[in-house]
């Protein structure tokens, strides 16, 4: 009964993860990590990965359509830079999380969660000084031109991905609407093709690094696939404005958590 409750508990994390991720690529590992601690659950890294790898990979079934009905506008380019860059840097993120000191690691994301939160903010300024029909004007610069930039956001975000296991959604969308200018949901399909590569990447340097744990994972990967799938469906059909919103929030919960946990450890030290 007790295996029972807990299996079902974990598909019920796993799915609020990857709804969360098929919304806003936030990466399930967002939700999942937090959830998993507080519920007093071990070896969380290594069962959170599978999910956040199963969660992201569903989400091909949403972004690659996209991409080939907007080829004439070769977003797909930049998708395969950032596919690139999240292979090249999950598992640096990985190796870091692993050997670096877990307070300064947890500090540190806290303050790169909420940086991306007032880069945020301050687009948002920006914005609210415009018409309601401008802040919706598409706006996509040249991928060929740009494909450095790309790969220097793919590679930055892939990496702290790997530290926080979130694989680099969270904190690329905001880079992406920030520095390209592209709407909330281009920078969400983007966002995907970055995270199919840096899960993938992870998911490798866990398994190499000690393991993976299945008993975990499996539970949580199952729940991640059907709620990636509904969070990507309900993403295609929100605003951009509720978008931007659900991405601010789970930025500060991201920073939130990870200060209170190092500022926590530090206490006990």
């Amino acid at each position: 009964m007790m295996f029972g409750f807990i299996t079902l508990l974990l598909i019920v994390i796993g799915f609020a993860g990857g709804m969360l991720n098929g919304f806003i690529a936030s990466g399930a590992g967002v939700l999942i990590v937090p959830v998993m601690i507080l519920f007093g659950f071990s070896n969380v890294d290594h069962a959170s990965s599978i999910a956040v790898f199963a969660s992201c990979w569903t989400a091909a079934f949403h972004f690659i359509p996209y991409f080939i009905r907007n080829w004439q506008d070769q977003e797909w380019i930049s998708a395969i830079v950032l596919f690139i860059a999240g292979l090249i840097s999950g598992q640096a993120g990985v190796f870091v999380a692993q050997e670096a000191s877990p307070i300064a690691m947890r500090l540190s994301l806290s303050f790169f969660a909420f940086l991306a939160l007032d880069l945020l903010f301050r687009q948002q300024h920006k914005l609210d000084a415009l018409s309601p029909e401008v802040q919706e004007m598409e706006v996509w610069i040249d991928p060929k031109r740009y494909i450095l930039l790309f790969l220097f956001l793919g590679l930055w975000a892939g990496f702290l991905g790997g530290m926080v296991g979130s694989a680099g959604g969270l904190f690329l969308v905001p880079m992406l609407l920030v520095f390209t200018k592209i709407q909330p949901k281009q920078a969400v399909y983007l966002s995907f093709a970055l995270m199919a590569g840096s899960s993938l990447s992870a998911l490798w340097g866990q398994s190499v690094s000690g393991g993976l744990d299945f008993e975990l994972g499996i539970p949580l990967a199952i729940g991640a696939v059907i709620g990636n799938y509904i969070g990507c469906e309900l993403m295609k059909v929100s605003t951009n404005a509720s978008l931007r919103n659900v991405l601010k929030i789970f930025l500060t919960e991201v920073g939130l958590f990870m200060l209170v946990w190092g500022v926590f450890a530090v206490q006990f030290i």
